[in-house]
């Protein structure tokens, strides 16, 4: 890839491609780890830090509360990867637990040590490990080391649809911080160009929403401020793709 001296990072990086995902994939489980809308908080193993959606927990299911948008960037990250030759690569990622990050696989092949960060003002969080990967769905999740105020963001129990407002949040072009907003456009299937009947049946949602080199594995919420999906590829003239949220849960689940 083009290095490109970037004065935002301080640091000479690659910038990620937002390329589409390959066939192929693997995962294991772990399955407690992205009960939605836990609040980061310590405890997190017994049923006190856990909410609606969880087996293991009892407590009753509660409607998970809406976020600001502008709040939202609080849990999302920079990522920052090196891969074995000393190679930075970036990209972008969201908090869904105090020390668990999803972004794209594609974000972290290669990953030989990194950091995350939310902007150039805060401190970097080391990544300790890559856990899991769907290379399929082009997802991942990383372990980091523990974040000072740490923000989940919620994985929306509503299925998105056609023409609904959101908003990608993350680093396109080494921008830290970065808002956009679009609509779904359309629900593609696995080779991007069939239609499915709706958001439940995608494997991508083709949208409006800007999204650029960094902006790969940040989150895209809906107006309650709850991730509907990951960014993932961008061909510029409001023609974009994400990756449905829902397959964070199924890496999770562990059910391929």
């Amino acid at each position: 890839m083009k290095l490109i001296r970037w004065p935002f990072l301080l640091i000479t990086i690659s910038i990620v491609s937002c390329n589409m995902p390959s066939n192929s994939g693997d995962s294991n489980d772990m399955a407690k780890w992205f009960d939605v809308g836990y609040d980061g908080s310590e405890g997190g193993k017994d049923s006190s830090g856990l909410v609606a959606g969880d087996a293991s927990s009892n407590v009753a299911e509660v409607e998970v509360p809406a976020i600001p948008i502008g709040a939202a960037l609080k849990g999302t990250y920079t990522v920052v990867v090196a891969d074995a030759n000393g190679d930075l690569h970036q990209g972008s990622g969201f908090l869904l637990d105090k020390n668990l990050l999803v972004t794209n696989h594609h974000v972290i092949d290669g990953f030989h040590h990194g950091f995350v960060r939310i902007n150039d003002k805060s401190p970097n969080y080391a990544i300790n490990e890559v856990l899991k990967v769907d290379v399929r769905h082009d997802v991942a999740i990383i372990r980091v080391e523990s974040i000072d105020k740490p923000f989940v963001l919620p994985i929306s129990k509503e299925m998105p649809q056609l023409s609904q407002r959101i908003y990608a949040l993350g680093c396109p072009k080494g921008l830290e911080g970065t808002m956009s907003s679009g609509i779904i456009s359309q629900f593609r299937e696995m080779d991007g160009n069939g239609v499915c009947e709706d958001a439940a049946h995608a494997s991508f949602y083709q949208t409006d929403v800007q999204i650029t080199n960094g902006s790969s594995g940040g989150p895209v919420v809906n107006e309650k401020g709850h991730v509907i999906g990951i960014a993932v590829s961008g061909f510029g003239s409001g023609l974009n793709f994400l990756i449905p949220a829902r397959f964070i849960e199924i890496l999770n689940q562990g059910t391929y």
